[in-house]
């Protein structure tokens, strides 16, 4: 909780509803959903969750923004579901 330099979690959590939004049907892709665009969206959560670790809270609130953006990343990641559900 810093407050430096880093990404907002404002900016990050708007690219990744708009990846979503655009590649894994959403209403940009009028709710149509195929393989191509499923990997794109795959990729770019990659690229995007890489950048959660320069994610910088400048105070409690933003820290719990950054937190829900994280699960949100989670929750997006099909590899997390393999985890999940084998935990279950």
């Amino acid at each position: 909780m810093d407050g430096g330099e880093g990404l907002s979690h404002e900016e990050l959590e708007r690219i990744l509803h708009e990846t979503m939004d655009e590649y894994a049907g959403g209403a940009t892709a009028h709710y149509e959903l195929t393989e191509t665009k499923l990997i794109i969206a795959r990729n770019k959560l990659r690229e995007l969750e890489e950048n959660l670790q320069y994610l910088r809270a400048k105070d409690k609130h933003e820290l719990v923004s950054y937190l829900e953006l994280v699960d949100r990343f989670e929750t997006a990641n099909p590899n997390t579901w393999k985890q999940r559900v084998s935990q279950g």
